[in-house]
């Protein structure tokens, strides 16, 4: 995970396009205590399927920029993700990660994961419903689980949407503006906008 992110604001957006920012550790905070245990005993793992070229969401191939299996398999093992190639020439990544990690300067433990988005109950209800009528919850595009495999409720991912909504600070981003974020300490996400927007972003 880098260290440190750069935005540079070249064009704002007509209408919205804010960049919202949280404090890490007072989102973790304000989790419940019960699933903070249960995500620091086990984890997240993140489950991603990709297409071989027909299907629901992106191919391997969009994802990865080649047609050679091999190359992508090079990469998945150097950031040893666990993978299976389906029949039907489609791809299954698993991957595991700590749901919190401590700040290497400060030493204090930060929330770091995106359970919340990869799970399915980020999508609209209609269109989740919709999916799943043809689809198990670990056959989705994407998806979020314990780390252990074992899912998470609704109820659990709403209580951390809530956390993160209240500590989100939002401003307007002003042509030229230049914002230098703790990648660890500050989480980042970005408002729907209408018109053109130009902010860039570098991470390292």
């Amino acid at each position: 995970m880098p260290d440190l992110i750069l935005f540079f604001c070249l064009k704002p957006a007509t209408q919205g396009g804010q960049t919202p920012l949280a404090d890490c550790r007072r989102v973790l905070n304000r989790i419940d205590p019960d699933l903070r245990s249960r995500f620091a005993r086990s984890g997240v793992l993140y489950v991603n399927n990709l297409h071989g070229g027909i299907g629901l969401g992106k191919s391997w191939t969009e994802t990865y920029c080649t047609k050679d299996r091999r190359k992508v398999e090079a990469c998945l093992e150097a950031n040893d993700h666990t993978f299976e190639w389906k029949p039907d020439s489609s791809l299954r990544i698993s991957m595991n990660a700590p749901a919190t990690l401590l700040h290497p300067t400060t030493h204090e433990e930060v929330w770091t994961n995106q359970a919340e988005q990869w799970h399915s109950s980020s999508l609209e209800r209609t269109l989740r419903e919709e999916l799943l009528s043809i689809l198990s919850e670990d056959e989705l595009p994407h998806n979020a689980f314990l780390g252990d495999g074992s899912p998470l409720s609704t109820s659990d991912l709403e209580n951390i949407r809530k956390a993160m909504a209240a500590e989100e600070r939002i401003f307007e981003w002003q042509a030229g503006d230049v914002l230098l974020c703790d990648n660890l300490l500050v989480m980042h996400g970005r408002q729907p906008y209408s018109g053109d927007r130009r902010v860039l972003a570098a991470m390292g």
